[in-house]
């Protein structure tokens, strides 16, 4: 049986271009050490060259979904919504979706976990039944 799957929580990261600037690796350089005993994945698409993510983070694994995701906000903004994107995570009881303007400064994910919420994160849009 893998490793992860004895895991509540992984680490996702989505990822949208080859080479990481100076503040992306900042920040997954530190996720990388603060998280590392959390199962880590890379959350891409196949037409991304992640030949610099792998040499630099060879410990975490990568999720592919459809490009057009990657393409626009509005793209990632769906992915985030999106069935498909939380069935790839089923195997966990929780995801952190960790994107590279966070820094993480300790690791409390399991306190977290243990509270039991479906959501922590900014304010979602006040809207109706209706989406508007």
């Amino acid at each position: 049986m893998p490793f992860w799957l004895s895991y509540k929580v992984c680490v996702a990261i989505p990822i949208y271009k080859a080479i990481p600037d100076a503040d992306d690796l900042t920040s997954l350089d530190q996720c990388y050490r603060v998280l590392e005993n959390h199962p880590m994945v890379f959350v891409t698409h196949a037409k991304l060259n992640v030949e610099e993510y792998q040499r630099r983070y060879p410990t975490i694994g990568f999720v592919l979904f459809d490009p057009g995701y990657f393409a626009s906000i509005d793209g990632y903004n769906a992915l985030m919504l999106s069935r498909e994107f939380y069935q790839a995570f089923d195997r966990f009881e929780y995801v952190l979706i960790y994107q590279t303007d966070a820094f993480v400064f300790r690791d409390e994910l399991a306190q977290w976990c243990s509270r039991g919420f479906d959501y922590i994160g900014g304010l979602w849009p006040d809207v109706d039944s209706q989406g508007n």
